[in-house]
């Protein structure tokens, strides 16, 4: 194996809806988004991931969760509750929701991030995760890449190291 993969697991969906131990990179990737990318919750529950949960309660937050050639989900938590859900497939081992989430809203998040896309050209992207990325400024990678470029201790201040207490 490869000196890169040592220090990071392949990912999973983790169900957990308690925040523990994790490393998170905080970084401002465009003029409109600041990403929070979980090693622990990189794949959370639907309409449960604690680290959304959380932040969601003083700043709207849009989770981002793809795995390659299987599933984009996008959730919209406010107020420390997911409401709005969109998604191109889905990963096996999810529970299903007790309440239906709104699809959701592209106009609002055209307004968010993308400066020069409508609601149409940011709807379009949606089947395209490379594209949707770039249109919307959201990130196109997570912390799992961010790792292959160089160690996450080299982040500095961007990271952080969470144990469980």
């Amino acid at each position: 194996m490869h000196e890169k993969h040592w220090g990071v697991k392949e990912p999973v969906v983790n169900p957990a809806t308690e925040l523990g131990a994790d490393v998170v990179l905080v970084e401002k990737v465009s003029g409109s988004w600041i990403s929070v990318k979980s090693l622990n919750w990189e794949i959370g529950g639907l309409g449960t991931h604690p680290l959304a949960v959380r932040l969601s309660e003083k700043w709207p937050v849009l989770t981002v969760a793809t795995i390659e050639n299987i599933s984009y989900e996008l959730s919209l938590y406010d107020n420390g509750v997911a409401t709005q859900y969109a998604a191109l497939g889905r990963p096996s081992g999810q529970a299903p929701l007790d309440a239906p989430l709104a699809p959701l809203d592209f106009a609002t998040l055209a307004d968010y991030g993308a400066d020069y896309a409508s609601e149409t050209q940011v709807r379009a992207a949606f089947g395209n995760a490379e594209m949707f990325a770039k249109v919307t400024e959201l990130p196109g990678s997570g912390i799992r890449q961010a790792a292959e470029n160089r160690p996450l201790t080299e982040y500095g201040p961007d990271i952080l190291f969470f144990g469980k207490s």
